[in-house]
């Protein structure tokens, strides 16, 4: 359609719906390609971001949970060294 000719609003429907599609078709190719990847921390291979999907029970890995627990106890932010201390992590560089 030449872009100097009115649309009808069933042309304008029928091209939002176009469009809309293409964005989702996006979207989902963006999340499929948002999957997380292994990466290296300390010479182990580890989940950079823990996959989740929506309605999904979320258990983090035991390391991840007294980490949590560390700073939840904390009464304000928490650097990285007061968590490394109290979990006996050297965390100096």
């Amino acid at each position: 359609m030449d872009r100097h000719t009115t649309a009808t609003p069933r042309d304008q429907e029928i091209r939002n719906n176009e469009v809309l599609e293409r964005m989702s078709e996006q979207l989902a190719n963006e999340r499929a390609s948002a999957a997380p990847a292994p990466g290296q921390v300390g010479g182990r291979t580890v989940m950079l971001i823990p996959h989740r999907t929506s309605g999904a029970e979320i258990t983090l890995p035991p390391d991840y949970q007294r980490i949590l627990a560390v700073v939840r106890r904390a009464a304000g932010p928490v650097m990285a060294r007061q968590v490394g201390d109290a979990l006996g992590i050297d965390v100096s560089v």
